[in-house]
């Protein structure tokens, strides 16, 4: 039908509930939920190439209030891999706006989106842990393998970007 919708399944998986349904045209992927399970987020690509970070509040589901809230707009850049930190105060995804894939920190309360990395090979999936480290997976070309993505650890501000 050229529509895309966020459902929810019962625990069987027989049961489908229809949440929301995007408009006609939007292409909707990485979708994530936070870790207190109070925040659903997506990135939503336009009809013009724009990328935009999306979020949804469960409790709105409940209440059958079906809207989203635009966390971060790139009109001629990807955003890609966003996932919530584990304090919830963030999200930490990827994107190419410098050329290659290198990791971004959105601030949830300003909006602010961070350069965490400044990589030539790139990064990608990253996910922070616990205890403040930051897991990615780092790309390398190698002219007999081709592309390899190998899991590395950094660390979040305060200690440095990644270069």
């Amino acid at each position: 039908t050229g529509t895309m919708y966020i459902c929810r399944y019962d625990p069987t998986l027989k049961e489908r509930e229809l949440l929301y349904a995007f408009p006609f045209g939007k292409s909707v992927f990485d979708l994530d939920v936070s870790h207190d399970g109070k925040w659903l987020s997506a990135t939503m690509s336009g009809d013009n190439g724009e990328q935009t970070l999306v979020r949804f509040s469960t409790e709105d589901f409940e209440k059958a209030r079906y809207g989203y809230e635009v966390l971060y707009t790139f009109e001629d850049s990807n955003l890609g891999q966003f996932r919530f930190t584990p304090d919830g105060k963030a999200m930490i995804g990827s994107s190419y706006y410098t050329g290659v894939s290198n990791l971004w920190r959105l601030d949830l309360l300003t909006k602010e989106l961070d350069l965490l990395s400044n990589t030539q090979t790139g990064l990608f999936s990253p996910v922070q842990l616990q205890d403040g480290n930051l897991l990615a997976q780092m790309g390398i070309l190698n002219p007999v393998l081709g592309f390899k993505a190998y899991p590395l650890d950094i660390v979040l501000p305060g200690h440095g970007m990644l270069h």
